[in-house]
């Protein structure tokens, strides 16, 4: 299954990014970690889309945990919007 924000979902015209830059899981190359770390960077031009987008991520985050049993924690800095 594929996890991911529709296009459709955030109008074409509104500003946003969503980006993936660091992972991170385990030591050695033929077991599948106990963990893993993902880091990226989301931004927006209002504070009502950012909040939208966090609460996007945390909702795609619990659809993976409920299909796959993982845990998963998501936290945001707040920094520059």
């Amino acid at each position: 299954r594929i996890y991911r924000m529709e296009k459709e979902e955030i109008p074409a015209d509104v500003p946003y990014l969503l980006r993936f830059g660091r992972m991170e899981g385990g030591h050695v190359r033929n077991a599948v970690a106990a963990e893993a770390v993902l880091e990226g960077t989301l931004r927006a031009f209002t504070l009502d889309r950012f909040d939208w987008l966090k609460q996007r991520c945390r909702d795609i985050a619990a659809e993976v945990e409920h299909d796959t049993g993982c845990t998963m924690t998501l936290s945001f800095s707040e920094g520059y919007p």
